[in-house]
């Protein structure tokens, strides 16, 4: 087989996504420092994320021996806003009243964050497709159509 490297761009658009569950919290932080702080909390937990946008760019490689690898990742995820919910949930032992206000600070939380610390995403996204694809020994065709069958745009291909 001869070497063959595509790019491709993967979008995703979901109006809503929701996680919900259980959970059962007891963390501590001790500094010599600064102060004490406790979160615990147990019991269901909700969070929706509104109009939700993943975007992926990468460059996807075969080489002669068939290994499929994922390089120069670049990638986005964003949100329009945000619904934090978990029962029971207290910080230094008191009970958040205004749900709405921690749901409008997780979101600016994750908006910094996805702005300083996207190289972790872009690398975990590196690992998760590379592992999938080395594991699964998919031809490359069957890679490429597997990102085709999901939306993806196949920007140029270098076979």
């Amino acid at each position: 087989m001869d070497k063959s490297t595509n790019t491709v761009r993967f979008t995703a658009r979901f109006p809503s996504v929701t996680w919900e569950g259980d959970y059962d919290l007891w963390i501590e932080k001790y500094s010599f420092w600064g102060p004490y702080e406790s979160r615990r909390g147990n019991g269901a937990y909700r969070h929706v994320f509104n109009n939700v946008d993943f975007m992926s760019v990468f460059q996807l490689h075969t080489h002669p021996s068939g290994r499929i690898t994922v390089q120069d990742v670049s990638a986005s995820l964003r949100f329009e806003s945000c619904e934090v919910f978990s029962e029971n949930y207290t910080i230094n032992s008191r009970p958040i009243s205004d749900w709405a206000e921690v749901s409008r600070a997780w979101k600016v939380n994750f908006d910094y964050k996805m702005e300083t610390e996207i190289a972790v995403v872009e690398e975990a996204i590196e690992f998760v497709y590379g592992s999938l694809f080395g594991l699964a020994r998919l031809p490359y065709d069957g890679v490429v159509d597997f990102f085709r069958n999901y939306g993806a745009e196949i920007i140029e291909a270098n076979p």
